[in-house]
């Protein structure tokens, strides 16, 4: 072991031997976050971990992790997050951790205040008041307006790709930032909502990570990772981005993990992609110079949950639309060596309990909130 895995594993470990858990099976909460659970962090990676720099104002950023697991009809999703950490005094700052039933439709939303936050800036660690979020486990306690929820959930990570901006990321002044985790993870553990526990065998699973200073005027996201094939997986995300206070472009960042490749599409690689979103349904048409991706996504109104979003005036906010019970339906082609002008199928397939998810700044009031 290298003396930088050796400096993480310890941090790691020193975090979580500090917090006390219960001991027994069911409790089993931030303790159990142990060695051979963290093994799979070896390097330092600063683009998982926290980025405000201490000064930004406004600032967000959000781990956010989602279980599905058809078998049983549940749905979760998990957001560990900060918004505004500059002025402690302002109304809008604050760290939370947010829990939602994406079946039920009940939401779980509990702020704290920025002291209660501490997160790592060289790994994906952060810690809220006790909750806790790695890579590889995520665990807490929460309880808020009679809703409760408790949960200790590890992920076995099959599907990554923490490169999805390319050379993008390391642009200066974007109003928001992406990180892709795992585009697919087999989640075990267990969820106890309320009086009801649910326990997880191979769930599948989702985590990504967004910060800067705000979400985009309009954007959508999609993730599908329940397809007939398991070596298909799929997420896009594209939104307006402002150029000047009078301009915008859209852009939009492509992949899909297809047997043992993995096919991008980004906008600022000069490939041609174009979109049409609303709360549904979602189209997508991506192009490069060896490949074509067609998307279609839907989502029943009445799975779609108005979530909570940052925004630079009204804080935490509901202005995202996102359903966990969507239909992908994506077909992959490739550019055929026989008839360079036409394309052949690679694979088409269907995913239910697909992402879908939109938001648009123009949903928010005029006026802002005293």
């Amino acid at each position: 072991m290298t003396l930088g895995r050796f400096a993480i594993l310890f941090a790691l470990l020193s975090a979580a031997i500090a917090v006390v858990g219960c001991s027994s099976d069911e409790d089993r909460l931030i303790d159990t976050i142990q060695a051979d659970e963290l093994a799979t962090i070896f390097e330092p990676d600063p683009d998982n971990g926290y980025h405000w720099d201490g000064v930004q104002d406004p600032f967000f950023e959000g781990w956010y992790f989602n279980i599905k697991d058809p078998e049983q009809a549940i749905a979760f999703l998990f957001i560990y997050g900060i918004i505004n950490p500059a002025d402690h005094n302002c109304d809008t700052s604050q760290a939370f951790v947010y829990v939602v039933n994406a079946v039920s439709g009940e939401q779980l939303f509990k702020s704290y205040p920025v002291s209660d936050f501490s997160a790592s800036r060289e790994y994906c660690d952060v810690v809220i008041a006790g909750n806790r979020a790695t890579e590889v486990k995520i665990a807490g306690s929460i309880e808020e307006g009679g809703i409760s929820a408790r949960w200790s959930i590890d992920f076995d990570i099959e599907i990554e790709f923490p490169q999805i901006m390319g050379w993008l990321r390391h642009a200066v002044n974007l109003p928001i930032y992406w990180f892709v985790n795992a585009i697919k993870s087999w989640a075990s553990g267990f969820i106890l909502w309320n009086e009801t526990r649910y326990d997880l065998d191979n769930a599948y699973g989702f985590n990504d990570h967004n910060w800067g200073v705000a979400f985009p005027p309009c954007w959508m996201w999609l993730r599908a990772n329940h397809f007939p094939d398991s070596y298909l997986a799929f997420v896009a995300a594209g939104g307006d981005v402002p150029l000047s206070s009078e301009r915008t472009i859209r852009a939009y960042l492509v992949a899909v993990h297809y047997g043992e490749t993995l096919y991008t599409f980004r906008t600022p690689h000069l490939d041609h992609i174009r979109g049409s979103f609303t709360r549904t349904p979602w189209t997508l048409v991506a192009e490069n110079a060896k490949n074509r991706l067609e998307v279609y996504g839907t989502a029943p109104e009445r799975t779609l949950l108005h979530l909570l979003s940052p925004t630079l005036t009204y804080g935490m906010y509901p202005l995202t639309w996102e359903s966990l019970q969507g239909t992908v339906h994506l077909s992959l082609y490739e550019k055929s060596t026989r008839f360079p002008w036409s394309w052949e199928a690679l694979t088409e397939a269907t995913a239910e309990w697909a992402g879908l998810d939109y938001g648009d700044l123009r949903e928010l009031p005029v006026t802002p909130r005293e």
